[in-house]
């Protein structure tokens, strides 16, 4: 399978990164209620909060896509 057929955006509305911003943070709320790329971005935003840890340094990810070409 090509990179390019590995990447494509996420469809995620601004108001519901938001929504999905503030559930991920209780983690009382249903996966069924969201898309599935809505989902993927909250795995997103939890990874890179948990990547902020100092000794989890080396491990960052930049906000580019120099990683994905």
């Amino acid at each position: 399978m090509s990179a390019d057929r590995l990447y494509r955006e996420l469809q995620v509305d601004s108001d519901r990164e938001d929504v999905v911003a503030a559930v991920i943070g209780s983690w009382s709320f249903s996966a069924h209620d969201f898309t599935d790329d809505e989902l993927l971005y909250g795995a997103l935003l939890m990874l890179k909060h948990a990547l902020q840890m100092p000794e989890l340094e080396r491990w960052r990810m930049s906000d580019g896509r120099e990683l994905l070409t």
